[in-house]
């Protein structure tokens, strides 16, 4: 069907289109896995190319900014994605398509693709990223991204649009690891997982896991991440979040996986990313 295009100047103009009443419009954004505009359904198409969103940005209290249209491939090369935890969000973006798709699809594609590629979703996750919402007025309000997915379409409202992620700063000598089973090196994952830890005196003294594949959609687990907190890191404690990890999953087969085979891969990848982010805490060397 045909549709309106236009590319506002200033971000108050992109949100008075976005919110016309009577007038679907919706932001041109690329996905990980492009789909045709024809079949979304807009009346018009908001290109927001000219608002500076394309940034990636440090601030001095140890925060990281990322705007909505920064690019996968910003990700992979961005100096600031390539120390301690944050490597986590560099190499999850390098896991997705090739080049010309990670120069095309940014930050907001990514969230709103939701269903995959998942790595970079996972990787927010882990990272305790917050999404910044931008409405009328100009006013902001942010959503921890755990609670952006939980409230499914209602969370953008009419006339809203994604302003960046927020990345909260990191403790140095945090572990982290990204692991995930597919059916080659560049197909989308079966099952992933993506966790930052922090070990105290040997003992988990705080830990972010989040698991794709074995769920409808990417999540945190928190009932997981409490029962591992205060534990000693040692195998007994792995094989208990890996049970809990199978008992809490509700996977769906495809023809990746059958539901049973995501199940017990979603306990095994656990136990294998929190024992390699339990190596890089312990020697900090390795976490890049």
């Amino acid at each position: 069907m045909p549709f309106d295009y236009y590319r506002p100047k200033t971000r108050r103009e992109a949100l008075e289109l976005l919110a016309r009443q009577g007038f679907h419009a919706l932001p041109l954004i690329v996905h990980p896995k492009p789909s045709d505009p024809r079949r979304m359904g807009a009346d018009a198409f908001v290109d927001l190319g000219l608002l500076g969103l394309d940034y990636i940005r440090a601030v001095s209290d140890g925060s990281l900014h990322i705007g909505a249209l920064a690019t996968l491939q910003e990700m992979v090369d961005c100096p600031d994605l390539q120390r301690g935890a944050r490597t986590l969000l560099s190499q999850a973006a390098a896991l997705v398509a090739g080049p010309g798709i990670r120069n095309l699809s940014g930050l907001w594609g990514v969230i709103l693709a939701r269903r995959g590629p998942p790595e970079v979703l996972l990787a927010l996750l882990a990272l305790d990223a917050q999404i910044v919402l931008l409405g009328a007025d100009e006013m902001q309000r942010m959503l921890p991204l755990s609670e952006f997915y939980a409230m499914g379409k209602n969370s953008i409202h009419k006339g809203e649009m994604v302003l960046e992620a927020f990345l909260p700063p990191t403790k140095t000598g945090c572990g982290w690891a990204l692991e995930r089973v597919a059916r080659t090196p560049r197909d989308e994952a079966i099952v992933a997982v993506a966790t930052v830890l922090e070990v105290e005196r040997s003992k988990v003294a705080r830990v972010s896991l989040a698991l794709a594949g074995a769920n409808p959609q990417p999540l945190r687990l928190s009932s997981v991440e409490k029962k591992l907190t205060g534990e000693s890191f040692d195998a007994k404690t792995l094989q208990a979040a890996a049970e809990a990890v199978m008992e809490q999953a509700e996977p769906v087969g495809d023809f990746r996986g059958s539901a049973e085979y995501r199940r017990a891969m979603a306990g095994v990848f656990v136990c294998r990313a929190l024992a390699q982010a339990r190596e890089r805490a312990m020697n900090p060397e390795m976490s890049g």
